[in-house]
């Protein structure tokens, strides 16, 4: 372990300034493919921290072709279809729009987001209980808290019975905390929000309010078809023009939980599996790129080392000592340019790294990643050695004291060959990096049809609400405001919308048009 240690530093002083640049490329290296592979980790597992997250399904319905697929259905369909097969273990209703609701906790305020479903909508989830049951919801004015919620709102999780105000104290809209539920992963469908059930008598036995994403929990992914074919039967029995002999597939469709994440039916971001093969592809190139690198500049430095490497074999060394100490040099690099990788992703985190993926870059919370990255360190640091150890080492002894191995055509053509592939992997990378530029340069800068930096959008609280009509002319007789339009949704912020009317919805915003 001495000699080893004494021949690294002298190699690291002799080669300073390759070694260093081995050392930064290759941390770069592993800094990228850690950063690109936790959003790979973060999309490929979105939806996988429920329990038996593979037979949760949502149904999709195409009532109309000019439309499209949608999430929304009535609240009948899913009550009828909860009894009408034994494979269905549970069926969730939930709203199709959370909100962002402001509640008072012993006098504080604090804002959080709603869900709504009617009874214990969790159950199709199943979340893992901190106190109390979620069964609660079943209970009218009962709602429940995820562990992060809970603390934020009363510093503990031992929070059930409490009461908070949904919205002020003064507007007597108390609720009674019923449970406390572990939170989900931050990959997940139903998020870490505010569990609240609706009243029991909304929309009962209405065909014609279609605004609820109905979830279910089969006894085996393989029931998916014939529950198919009950939503259709069900719907064929409610609605008396569709045709029996219909093409079930065109018009109603359950879609695995795990593909919920990868469909644009309802999600305006939706991720694509395409994306996710090109980032694996892409951070692998990237450590490939470093490796080779490596791989040249140890080949470089082979004439310079040669001479010394043989005349320790003259002087009793066997080959098999002498490469696997070259190897070992090869992997302690390779270690000390991971570890200063672990310090990159530590350091720019906070400076917009983390703003360009959605996972948390926190190192602690990839385990399996850091792992893997570790690994690969390792058998990168193995690759880029084990060649040059044996090629080095590969000559007799007194031919290498005569000659020079740096001008030998062996050395020249695999040097050759290296930088060729580096080159071509860079040129790849660069040109898939153009076109992504271009493709996000398009979205952004694409005519919408209208101005949109003309356009501020605000929200707009409960009082201002319930006087539209003041808010509209006040705004109005500010100079430079050409015209003020209050909706429900932002502008361009789906793909798809509502197609009824809704007399008792809420408006939350006022787009203000400038001249």
């Amino acid at each position: 372990m001495k000699t080893l240690i004494r021949n690294f530093s002298h190699t690291f002083r002799r080669f300073f300034t390759a070694s260093i640049l081995n050392i930064l490329g290759l941390s770069i290296a592993f800094a990228s493919f850690f950063v690109i592979m936790t959003q790979v980790d973060y999309d490929y597992n979105f939806n996988k921290g429920y329990k038996d997250y593979e037979k949760i399904f949502r149904i999709e319905i195409n009532p109309n072709p000019d439309s499209g697929w949608q999430l929304w259905t009535p609240r009948p369909l899913c009550e009828q279809l909860q009894s009408a097969s034994p494979y269905i273990k549970s069926i969730s209703q939930v709203e199709s729009y959370q909100s962002e609701d402001e509640y008072e906790v012993n006098g504080n305020l604090f804002k959080a987001t709603t869900c709504t479903g009617f009874g214990n909508f969790l159950e199709t989830f199943q979340p893992e209980m901190i106190n109390g049951s979620a069964d609660a919801l079943n209970q009218p004015k009962t709602i429940l808290l995820s562990e992060s919620t809970a603390k934020k709102f009363f510093g503990t999780t031992d929070v059930i019975g409490q009461t908070i105000f949904r919205g002020k104290q003064a507007d007597n809209n108390a609720w009674t905390i019923g449970g406390v539920y572990k939170d989900f992963p931050e990959n997940s469908q139903i998020k870490n929000w505010v569990m609240m059930p609706k009243e029991a008598d909304t929309d009962k036995g209405n065909w014609r309010n279609w605004n609820y994403i109905c979830y279910m929990r089969l006894e085996s992914p393989s029931a998916a078809p014939e529950i198919e074919k009950l939503i259709w039967q069900i719907f064929v029995k409610n609605f008396p023009t569709l045709k029996q002999d219909s093409d079930i597939s065109q018009f109603i469709r359950l879609t695995p939980l795990t593909d919920a994440h990868f469909s644009t039916v309802g999600n305006k971001s939706a991720s694509s599996r395409t994306t996710l093969y090109l980032l694996i592809c892409v951070s692998f190139l990237i450590v490939i790129i470093a490796t080779i690198n490596f791989m040249n500049f140890s080949l470089a430095e082979t004439p310079m080392r040669i001479k010394s490497i043989n005349t320790q074999k003259v002087l009793g060394a066997t080959t098999r000592s002498l490469r696997l100490t070259l190897i070992t040099e090869a992997m302690l690099i390779s270690f000390i340019a991971f570890i200063l990788a672990l310090i990159w992703v530590a350091i720019l985190k906070d400076f917009g790294l983390q703003e360009l993926v959605n996972a948390q870059l926190t190192i602690t919370e990839h385990p399996m990643l850091l792992l893997a990255t570790f690994g690969l360190s390792l058998l990168m640091g193995l690759m880029a050695g084990l060649y040059p150890s044996y090629y080095v080492t590969s000559f007799p002894p007194a031919l290498v004291l005569k000659g020079s191995f740096g001008l030998s055509p062996q050395g020249r053509i695999l040097r050759t060959a290296l930088v060729c592939i580096q080159f071509f992997v860079a040129y790849m990378l660069i040109i898939g990096v153009g076109i992504m530029y271009l493709q996000s340069r398009y979205i952004r800068t694409s005519d919408y049809g209208y101005n949109k930096d003309a356009i501020i959008v605000g929200n707009m609280t409960k009082e201002t609400q319930l006087q539209t009509d003041a808010v509209v002319g006040e705004l109005s007789q500010i100079s430079g405001v050409k015209g003020v339009a209050i909706s429900e949704f932002v502008l361009s912020s789906a793909d798809n919308y509502m197609h009824w009317d809704a007399p008792k919805a809420t408006n939350i915003f006022s787009l203000m048009l400038f001249r």
